[in-house]
């Protein structure tokens, strides 16, 4: 997969779990809606000094940002009712997928 298409979905993932429109990233960024919307799409990259910002400012490593690990949006709700995310994993090897934590 191409790495702009890894970041974008990276980028989404991590834009829909804090709650975020692609207007409010981009206003917290600075940037223009249509920049994220770029990025997202796969169709750019945003400049390599922005990275760590945007990776900051989702709480993560710029590795996540740019991981096969796919971010699961599914929320479920645990004993003490509060609203949780599960993180799935896949990671290619040798022409197979595997799935793990």
């Amino acid at each position: 997969m191409d790495v702009k298409k890894i970041f974008g979905s990276n980028l989404h993932s991590y834009r829909k779990l804090r709650g975020f429109s692609q207007e409010q990233l981009a206003e917290e960024l600075g940037l223009s809606r249509q920049a994220v919307s770029k990025w997202e799409n796969g169709t750019t990259m945003p400049d390599v000094m922005m990275i760590p910002a945007i990776a900051s400012f989702f709480n993560v490593s710029t590795d996540d940002l740019r991981s096969l690990e796919y971010v699961c949006l599914e929320p479920y709700r645990g004993d003490d009712n509060i609203l949780n995310t599960i993180s799935v994993s896949f990671k290619a090897h040798d022409g197979y997928i595997s799935y793990g934590p």
